[in-house]
């Protein structure tokens, strides 16, 4: 599906048109709230209302970031079929399995992918170190950080939309921390971290109730910052689907009901 031309250029122009579209909103929206709120660009209520603007405008970003890694890489699918439906429910299952034939052997993207996967159905906690979690997005920041600066610094990429990007690319960085403490949540363990969960209940981190419908369904709510841009998103991979760039099925769903027709199929050889 991803290796087409068409499926390419249609990704390449929905992303295009939507980096657009954010390059006029961040360039327009500081500055129209700042001066409707202090009257002239002079003051210094103007600077302080368009940072604070624009620094709301960087987690938004950074959360619809995070959500569009995250749809891209659900609905890609392992080429192994053997690998794609092997199942493990358990972080230390996981662990053990990635040591056996069937995982090493296979390609670098298809362990990639699996290993990814697996969270639909070991959920909690993380089979990856708080290192690697990091990491997952750091491998993209320490590319695209360096060329938003670039841009901006000879003039490429205008002011506002530099500073949102430059500070969305930062604070982006711990959402995988906000995902899993979603999760934990869910799971009675943060009973004695109140402040953690406040940051939930004002939507400041992701919210437990945010992120749930994701893995009953797997085909919303992919953020995981604080769920700003679950509504557009979700609008986003809905349209997507609708052009042919994300399957109907989503791979974990597709998954889930090929192993159980394997399963009765066995159980009807047998009877």
């Amino acid at each position: 599906m991803w290796g087409s031309v068409e499926t390419t250029v249609k990704l390449a122009f929905t992303g295009l048109a939507g980096f657009t579209l954010a390059c006029v909103v961040i360039e327009t929206a500081g500055t129209a709230v700042g001066k409707t709120v202090a009257g002239s660009s002079e003051s210094q209520n103007y600077f302080v209302t368009r940072t604070l603007v624009e620094l709301l405008l960087a987690l938004y970003v950074a959360d619809f970031v995070t959500g569009l890694i995250h749809m891209l890489l659900d609905f890609q699918t392992v080429d192994d079929d053997e690998l794609r439906l092997h199942i493990e429910t358990s972080v230390e299952a996981v662990e053990a399995f990635e040591k056996t034939k069937l995982f090493t052997e296979a390609t670098e993207r298809d362990k990639y992918l699996w290993n990814f996967h697996s969270h639909h159905e070991a959920v909690y906690p993380s089979s990856d170190s708080q290192l690697e979690l990091f990491m997952q997005l750091f491998w993209y920041v320490r590319v695209v950080w360096p060329l938003f600066y670039l841009g901006f610094y000879y003039g490429y990429v205008p002011e506002a939309t530099s500073r949102v990007w430059l500070v969305a690319l930062i604070v982006g960085l711990p959402s995988q921390q906000t995902h899993f403490l979603a999760h934990a949540r869910r799971r009675g363990l943060l009973k004695e971290w109140p402040m953690i969960e406040r940051l939930q209940d004002w939507r400041i981190i992701l919210h437990p109730d945010a992120h749930q419908q994701h893995h009953e369904k797997f085909n919303c709510n992919f953020c995981i910052l604080n769920g700003w841009a679950n509504p557009l998103m979700n609008r986003v991979a809905r349209l997507l689907t609708h052009f042919g760039v994300l399957a109907e099925e989503p791979p974990t769903a597709r998954n889930r009901r090929e192993r159980a027709e394997h399963k009765d199929a066995k159980l009807k050889e047998r009877s």
